[in-house]
């Protein structure tokens, strides 16, 4: 079924909309995450390759703690671990995309298998608003940061427009990639304070 020619043309307004006031401070800050979202008939395609100056260990811990993702992912409305067998955990998450004065809420349900610890995991499409969604996460250790891979495939429930669909979605991954990268940066700092911090000085003793 083809989709509504007045749906269409509301959608294209709201996505010309959301791309002219992108947060200026937002789009400098992340312009380094490289993202690249690329739309096949149904599959939107999305790369994302992202260096960070933060052990191995913080990026991996930050990238698993699916149960708190709401705190530091604004865009994400509520993240929970619902089950778990083993090395696979079935997450539930719900969140909205920003559409300039509008937003798109969404649900997706997955299960995440971690192939190998503090290095890769795979995850798969459950339920929610997607007739389809897969990919992969790698870390790599690089010198004292950490190199973050991600590959994902999905085929959503709603119509998205090929050109400006595109780089809405390119946009909010960015976003996503972007307050995780401020996590970590902000757990490793507080990690490398905390050693540093000096100790309470001793009670002094004086002779009788």
């Amino acid at each position: 079924m083809l989709p509504d020619v007045r749906a269409m043309k509301t959608m294209r307004l709201l996505l010309l909309a959301a791309i002219l006031v992108l947060p200026t401070a937002t789009m400098a800050r992340d312009r380094d995450v490289q993202v690249k979202a690329v739309k096949t008939g149904k599959v939107m395609a999305i790369d994302v390759d992202m260096i960070v100056n933060a052990p191995l260990e913080e990026v991996w811990a930050v990238m698993t703690d699916w149960d708190n993702m709401e705190k530091f992912i604004p865009s994400i409305t509520s993240s929970e671990i619902v089950k778990r067998e083993g090395n696979t955990y079935r997450l539930k998450q719900s969140g909205k995309i920003p559409l300039g004065p509008f937003s798109i809420k969404y649900e997706a349900v997955r299960d995440i298998e971690v192939m190998m610890l503090l290095e890769s995991m795979r995850f798969q499409g459950v339920s929610g608003d997607f007739e389809r969604l897969d990919g992969t996460v790698k870390l790599v250790r690089e010198g004292e940061g950490t190199r973050v891979v991600y590959r994902a495939e999905s085929v959503p429930t709603v119509w998205v427009p090929p050109f400006v669909g595109t780089s809405m979605v390119e946009h909010t991954t960015r976003s996503q990639f972007g307050e995780m990268r401020v996590e970590m940066l902000r757990r490793t700092s507080a990690k490398a304070a905390a050693k540093v911090a000096p100790a309470a000085p001793a009670a002094s003793k004086q002779a009788p």
